[in-house]
């Protein structure tokens, strides 16, 4: 009996390590959740993708994303939370500041943080920056099956306006926002994924999305709605309130805090794809100033990236083979470090491209490649 006893324990404890290994072995796909002092690698692919491009391979368990490449990455670091923004008093723990200056704050609950208040682009302001308020049950790292919202809400006065909307000036003395997301889980699938050179165990959950935006404009004490054209609004959310519904996919794996890859489906396009790119790419330190110009070649359109440089008045200037200069254009104050030029009236050709600062000081001088026929 003492034999048998002493046998069934062996196996007991052999049994429970099988399982804690297991565990072990899948704890590989779970999320990790950020703490101050993580490092996120902030990338993004520019382009857009047929959905099948994005399939998962059944045969080999796989999902292939070494065609994504992201232009240069940001790397970021989450930071606790300051007490006081603004003379505001904040409830939150972690902040995480990107390199066109917008910041994110986020509160601890339970074992994940949700988004509470935010400093994002827009175009509407003259700072190029609004802040916003967000309320909701949507956390950032991987939500479990189930339903969940998210809602944005912003006031600004009339004197902050940019003067890309003056015309809202005479219309009342503020303006307000509320912008909900509304999130229908769709699916969990585990899986391996193929990404920045290296293949890994992942986790991705999908969830359908709908956008519902609206607009108010006080005047003498009154608040009433506006309906505001949705390519007037502000950037950060344009996109979304254009598309009204998407599904959005994000991607999990051990050696990334955060999701590593995160995309947008719309109908059989994929957008807005964020990647945490470590491989390949030119990394940008957080707070290290860069011009990056993208793409490159290009049939025409032409992205600058200013990151880290403050908004305000930039100009671009593009010389030929022989040194003549062949364009001019004055980029207006930004609502964001991205700035855009159309180059499709060049010639074929390699060009030379400077982009200075409103005292003239040159930020960079590169070659460009057009491609046009």
């Amino acid at each position: 009996m003492r034999d048998y006893n002493f046998t069934t324990k062996i196996f007991r404890t052999f049994f429970a390590l099988l399982v804690l290994l297991q565990a072990s072995v899948l704890s590989g796909q779970n999320p990790r959740i950020p703490v101050a002092g993580d490092i996120f690698y902030s990338g993004f692919d520019a382009q857009s993708y047929y959905s099948a491009f994005f399939e998962k391979d059944q045969a080999e368990d796989l999902w292939n994303f070494s065609f994504l490449k992201s232009p240069y990455v940001s790397k970021l670091t989450y930071a606790p939370c300051p007490a006081i923004v603004n003379g505001q008093r904040l409830n939150c723990d972690l902040v995480l500041s990107t390199q066109d200056g917008q910041k994110f704050y986020y509160k601890s609950q339970g074992e994940n943080i949700y988004l509470k208040y935010a400093l994002i682009n827009s175009d509407m302001t003259k700072s190029g920056l609004m802040w916003v308020e967000v309320n909701g049950t949507m956390p950032e790292i991987f939500p479990q099956s189930g339903t969940y919202s998210l809602e944005f809400l912003a006031t600004i006065d009339r004197k902050e306006l940019s003067a890309k909307y003056n015309w809202l000036y005479a219309k009342g003395e503020k303006y307000s926002f509320s912008i909900v997301y509304r999130y229908s889980h769709s699916k969990n699938e585990r899986g391996n994924v193929e990404i920045n050179n290296t293949r890994e165990k992942s986790l991705a959950t999908t969830f359908n999305v709908s956008v519902n935006a609206e607009f108010f404009i006080w005047s003498k004490g009154k608040k009433e709605a506006y309906p505001l054209n949705p390519f007037l609004w502000t950037t950060y959310f344009k996109d979304d309130i254009i598309q009204k519904s998407f599904s959005e996919t994000r991607m999990y794996t051990e050696a990334y805090v955060n999701d590593v890859l995160r995309y947008k489906t719309s109908g059989r396009q994929i957008v807005n794809i964020k990647i945490q790119s470590k491989r390949d790419t030119r990394l940008i330190d957080d707070g290290e100033r860069s011009v990056v110009i993208y793409p490159n070649p290009t049939f025409g359109e032409v992205f600058f990236d200013l990151v880290n440089y403050p908004k305000a008045n930039y100009k671009l200037e593009v010389y030929n083979v022989v040194g003549a200069r062949v364009y001019t254009f004055d980029f207006p104050p930004s609502a964001n470090s991205s700035l855009r030029a159309d180059l499709s009236s060049l010639n074929r050709g390699i060009y030379q491209v400077a982009v200075f600062d409103a005292l003239g000081k040159r930020l960079t001088s590169q070659r460009v490649n057009i491609l046009n026929p």
